[in-house]
C-alpha cells in the first residue's frame, strides 16, 4: 500500500487488482481509467483528448502507457470477443456464479457491494483464461476487497477445495489479516496502520513478517534513516564511504568503503556505486 500526504492511497495485491482511493479535494480533477469523480458515472469514459467514448475496451485501449515497452493486447475487438463456449459452465455455482448465490460466502456482503459486475468480469477473465483456477480466484479476491473496505469483513470463502491460499512456514490463512502491527518493520519503527484488514497469510503468535517470511521477534533486522533491512543484509552509508551489515539484534556495523565509480543516491535515500567510467583517447 502506498499512502501519501496530499490524500492519495493506492494498494496492490500484487496479482491484478489496484485500488485507488482519492481526497475529495480532487473532486472534478481527475482522469483516467477510474473516471473524472465529478459524481456523474454517465460521463466517465473520457478520453485523453476529452471526448466521450462508449465502448469500455476502446476506452481501455487509449489509456495504456506504451513508455515501458511492456506488450499489453486485448484479445477482443470493441465488445465482441472470441465466442466462449462454457458461459453456462462458469456462470454456475462452482464458478463466477458463487458471488451471487444468496446463500453463499459473498451473500452478506451483497447489499453493500453489488455482485452484477463483478459476476460479468470474472464471467468475461475465466472465458478468455479457458477456465484456469487463478482466473477466478483473482475476480473473487477482487469482490472480497473491496467488500473489506466497505468494512465487511465476515466472509471465509477459501477452503482446501476452493481457492485455497498456500501460507509460508510459520504463519497461517486469515480472512481478516493483520499485517501491519505484526510485521518486523512495524516493530523496530512502530507507524500508523491503515484501517481495516485485508484477506492473507499472518504470521502465528510469537513471529512477526521479515518481508516475505515470518521470523521471532528476535530475528527481526534494522531500522535506518527511514528504511528496513533485513538481517545480513547490507548496504552503503555516508556517500558511500561506508558499508554496512545488519545483525541480530537489530545490531549494524559499518566500514569503510570506496567507491570504484560514482556515488549514486536513490529517490528512496539509498546509495549505490555507480559503474565506473574511463576516458578514451581517440586521437
Amino acid at each position: 500500500m502506498l499512502s501519501t500526504d496530499f490524500g492519495l492511497r493506492v494498494s496492490y495485491d500484487l496479482a491484478s487488482q489496484v485500488l485507488v482511493n482519492i481526497s475529495s479535494s480532487f473532486h472534478g480533477q481527475m482522469c483516467g481509467l477510474c473516471g473524472n469523480y465529478n459524481g456523474y458515472p454517465d460521463d466517465d469514459l473520457r478520453l485523453p483528448g476529452g471526448s466521450l467514448e462508449i465502448n469500455t475496451t476502446a476506452f481501455g485501449e487509449t489509456w495504456k502507457d506504451s513508455s515501458l515497452g511492456l506488450p499489453c493486447q486485448s484479445k477482443c475487438q470493441g465488445d465482441f470477443c472470441p465466442p466462449c463456449q462454457h458461459k453456462s459452465i462458469y456462470g454456475g455455482e462452482k464458478y463466477c456464479g458463487m458471488l451471487l448465490t444468496a446463500s453463499g460466502p459473498f451473500s452478506t456482503c451483497h447489499s453493500h457491494v453489488d455482485p452484477l459486475g463483478f459476476f460479468s468480469n470474472c464471467l468475461h477473465d475465466l472465458c478468455q483464461a479457458h477456465g484456469k483456477t487463478n482466473a477466478l480466484c483473482n475476480n473473487l479476491q477482487s469482490y472480497v476487497t473491496v467488500c473489506q473496505y466497505m468494512g465487511i469483513t465476515a466472509m471465509k470463502w477459501r477452503s482446501s477445495k476452493v481457492c485455497p491460499l498456500d501460507c509460508p512456514q510459520y504463519s497461517h490463512y486469515e480472512a481478516c489479516a493483520d499485517t501491519c502491527t505484526t510485521t518486523c518493520a512495524g516493530v523496530v519503527a512502530p507507524t500508523p496502520c491503515p484501517i481495516g484488514c485485508s484477506e492473507g497469510c499472518q504470521c502465528n503468535d510469537g513471529y512477526y513478517l521479515d518481508r516475505d517470511r515470518c521470523v521471532p521477534l528476535g530475528r527481526c533486522g534494522c531500522y535506518i534513516e527511514g528504511r528496513y533491512y533485513t538481517v545480513n543484509e547490507t548496504f552503503l552509508m555516508d556517500n558511500c564511504k561506508q558499508i554496512c551489515r545488519c545483525h541480530v539484534g537489530s545490531a549494524v556495523i559499518c566500514q569503510t568503503h570506496i567507491c570504484q565509480g560514482e556515488c549514486i543516491k536513490n529517490s528512496d535515500r539509498t546509495f549505490i556505486c555507480g559503474m565506473l567510467t574511463e576516458e578514451v583517447n581517440t586521437g
